[in-house]
């Protein structure tokens, strides 16, 4: 037993409720247990018990042991003394702590609520739960599910406002950001942002209607055009660079910073870097189409994103080494991964901006068509026997996985209260 977890059993009531007494022996009911308090002073406040035929109405302090109100200094503090109860689990002290009354839990506490407590915490990390989850019902999972999907989008949005007040409000700077944060996927998408980051979209605007030079600025500034520069298109756009490094003060990044090691030759960065060159060049509205538009659609999204590369990219994987040409339009996949993380999250911030909520709940209706995505996280919830039908749902379980398994946050979710209750 520990202090949060004590405070969570007081919180929902899992405990026998009937026939309590306090120290001095008078009978005393739960009405209210309280709010729980999470900045300082006592654990909880606005709490409602009768004592024999008087109610009273305040702030109640938990602790494990009696003797830790003075070990916590409490008696010395006066947010604690007015407090209308001590809830305590051991009562080791010969005296009571204070002027007020003490209610000991030993014994009123069942025994497998602390059992399947123990196993949740004591699990590897991961999906603690998985074993126990199976009893839970629907209708917990459909308003966790819902709670989680918002949860996830508030914190979301809340990153992006700070980004677009760092960007002086521009939304088109903040939207070519987030675009090329998620091109690099999850191994270079840190890299990524940092390309886009040194390059900033107006320079690039400049250039959009010129496919070589937006390609020799991104892939100077990524660090990533050879030192010796052979074939025509490579001494291009080398000598391209040069100039536009020099005109627009340009510091670039170092080519090591890029990880091609254990991918597939299609998710290089060189290739994901031509993908969006070709975006800039070929969207020169895109701001307003994905995200000022009334309707969003996940096929309009795609007929957007899914752009070709370069002609000397339909032959090449890497500089200076020739292979089979192939086409490489961005995938269905990769369209729909940059639709749920970049777009939507932006098109969110841009609706609460010009006051249109309405929007926002018809992106849970898209959501809820759109098939799930494919990693780690959602094969966990799959390996487990979790069916994820739709996007909707592997949202919210990536977010339960990643603020709640992960940290072992079980006392503050929904799954890990009903396994508890049970």
């Amino acid at each position: 037993m520990n202090e949060k977890l004590f405070q969570f059993i007081w919180e929902y009531a899992l405990f026998d409720i009937t026939e309590l007494y306090l120290q001095d022996g008078r009978a005393v009911t739960i009405l209210r247990p309280g709010i729980a308090n999470r900045d300082a002073g006592p654990d909880f406040i606005g709490a409602r018990i009768r004592i024999g035929n008087t109610i009273w109405v305040g702030n109640v302090e938990l602790h494990l042991k009696e003797s830790d109100w003075t070990r916590h200094g409490h008696e010395h503090n006066r947010q604690y003394q007015n407090i209308i109860l001590h809830v305590v689990l051991e009562a080791d002290s010969p005296y009571v702590q204070g002027n007020f009354p003490v209610l000991n839990l030993s014994g009123k506490i069942n025994h497998r609520l602390l059992d399947h407590y123990n196993k949740l915490m004591s699990r590897p990390t991961g999906i603690s739960c998985a074993p126990l989850e199976r009893n839970i019902s629907d209708l917990v999972w459909t308003q966790w599910i819902d709670r989680l999907l918002h949860e996830r989008w508030e914190q979301k949005t809340g990153i992006l406002n700070t980004h677009l007040q760092q960007q002086h409000n521009d939304w088109h700077q903040l939207f070519y950001l987030q675009l090329a944060r998620y091109f690099g996927a999850a191994v270079n998408n840190q890299a990524f942002l940092q390309l886009a980051t040194s390059t900033p979209f107006s320079i690039l605007a400049k250039h959009r209607d010129n496919l070589p030079h937006l390609e020799a600025i991104l892939f100077g500034q990524a660090g990533l055009l050879p030192e010796q520069a052979q074939g025509p298109y490579t001494i291009e756009l080398t000598v391209h660079y040069a100039f536009f490094r020099q005109k627009y003060g340009l510091t670039g990044m170092q080519g090591h910073e890029w990880k091609f090691l254990r991918m597939r030759p299609a998710h290089f960065p060189t290739i994901r870097i031509a993908q969006f060159a070709m975006l800039i060049h070929k969207s020169r509205h895109l701001f307003d189409q994905l995200i000022s538009t009334p309707v969003l659609s996940a096929v309009q999204v795609r007929a957007l994103l899914q752009v070709n590369v370069s002609e000397y990219w339909k032959q090449h994987y890497v500089f200076e080494k020739t292979s089979v040409r192939k086409e490489k339009l961005i995938g269905r996949q990769m369209a729909q991964n940059l639709l749920i993380n970049a777009v939507i999250p932006i098109r969110i911030l841009y609706d609460r901006y010009i006051g249109n909520m309405e929007r926002t709940e018809a992106l849970s209706t898209l959501l809820r068509t759109l098939p799930p995505e494919e990693n780690h996280i959602t094969n966990l919830w799959k390996q487990c026997g979790f069916g994820i039908s739709d996007a909707y749902t592997a949202q919210a379980l990536i977010q339960l996985y990643e603020h709640y398994c992960l940290p072992k946050q079980c006392l503050r979710c929904a799954i890990g209260l009903s396994i508890l209750k049970q």
